[in-house]
């Protein structure tokens, strides 16, 4: 999306204040699936593709990440036509919560003492 879109999107969803970095597909004069968005945006937030992790659910995404040289993880349900399974991701995850359960376990125990 364009910068000023995605500026748009992320406001309205309420998404601001946990976004430190966008790079709309017109902030830069390389697009993806160019690695440049990705190295810009990385930089942004202080660290480099290599050492990040990339969410995406096409497979321009997974061609970025490659290109960036970066860890790839796919979310099922987006608009692509193929089975995201076979786009070449280093994951694939149904949805975001099963990747934060993925990257930072179960957090039954803390919602079962929350209820205490």
């Amino acid at each position: 999306k364009a910068e000023l879109i995605a500026t748009k999107v992320v406001v309205g969803l309420c998404l601001a204040p946990f976004t430190d970095a966008l790079i709309g597909g017109d902030t830069l004069q390389e697009s993806k699936p160019h690695p440049e968005p990705l190295h810009r945006c990385f930089e942004r937030l202080g660290t480099t593709a290599e050492a990040g992790l990339y969410i995406g659910d096409s497979s321009v995404d997974v061609a970025t990440a490659r290109a960036a040289n970066g860890f790839i993880v796919l979310v099922r349900g987006g608009y692509e036509q193929q089975p995201v399974d076979a786009l070449g991701a280093d994951l694939v995850v149904d949805d975001l919560l099963a990747l934060r359960e993925v990257l930072f376990g179960s957090d039954r125990a803390l919602s079962d003492a929350d209820d205490d």
